[in-house]
C-alpha cells in the first residue's frame, strides 16, 4: 500500500492540477465566456445587478458584429481550417486578434463579474452619472482643498475614468474611488441629479 501511496504522490507531483489552467482551456472562446455568463444570469447570480442584461446584450451584439481593425470578420470564413471543427477554427483564427467591440463589450461584463465574486454592491448608470456631473461641478474646489500631489493623481485618474465612459473596465474602481471622494467632501457642492 505505501508503494502505491508513494506512486501517486509522484504523479501529482509530476502532473499537477491547476485549476486555473484548467479554466483557460475550457474558457478559450468568447463564445464560452457567453456561456458562462449566461448560466450564471439564469441561475440568479447577477439578480442585484439590474443592468447586467444589457451587459450581456451587448457582448451577443459585439459578436455579430465585430470585425478588426483590417475589416477581418469575427467568425472565420468557410474555407479556413474547412474540416476542423468549429471552436478548434474559431481559436485558430481569432488568434493574435483583437476585435474592440467584442474586448470592450467583454472588459464591461467583466465589472459586473468582480462585483459579484467580490460581494460589492452594484453600480447603476444613474449612479455613475450623478458621480461624475458631481466631480466635474466640483473639480476646482476639490482641487483648492487637497495637496498638490494628491489633486495631480485623485482627480487626474477621475477625469480620466469618468471620460472613458460607463461601459470602460474600471468603472468598479471609479465608481468606489468616487463614492469615496464625495463622502470624503460631502460639504462640497450636491450631485447634479441625473436626467432619466
Amino acid at each position: 500500500m505505501n508503494a502505491l501511496l508513494r506512486r501517486v504522490r509522484k504523479l501529482s507531483l509530476a502532473f499537477p492540477y491547476d485549476p486555473v489552467a484548467e479554466l483557460d482551456r475550457l474558457l478559450q472562446t468568447d463564445e464560452d465566456w457567453l456561456a458562462l455568463y449566461e448560466e450564471g444570469f439564469r441561475r440568479g447570480e447577477y439578480k442585484n445587478e439590474p443592468e447586467f442584461p444589457e451587459a450581456l446584450q451587448r457582448y451577443r451584439d459585439a459578436m455579430t458584429t465585430a470585425t478588426t481593425w483590417r475589416g477581418e470578420p469575427f467568425e472565420p470564413p468557410d474555407n479556413f481550417m474547412p474540416t476542423e471543427p468549429l471552436r478548434d477554427r474559431q481559436i485558430a483564427w481569432r488568434k493574435g486578434k483583437f476585435y474592440d467591440a467584442v474586448g470592450n463589450a467583454f472588459a464591461w461584463l467583466g465589472t459586473y463579474l468582480h462585483r459579484v465574486t467580490d460581494k460589492k454592491p452594484p453600480i447603476l448608470r444613474r449612479e455613475f452619472e450623478e458621480l461624475a456631473a458631481w466631480f466635474t461641478a466640483n473639480e476646482a474646489v476639490l482641487k483648492a482643498r487637497m495637496t498638490i500631489e494628491e489633486s495631480q493623481v485623485v482627480l487626474q485618474r477621475h477625469r480620466f475614468n469618468i471620460l472613458q465612459g460607463w461601459y470602460d473596465s474600471r468603472m468598479n474602481e471609479t465608481i468606489e474611488g468616487l463614492r469615496i471622494l464625495r463622502k470624503r467632501f460631502a460639504d462640497v457642492g450636491e450631485p447634479t441629479p441625473s436626467v432619466v
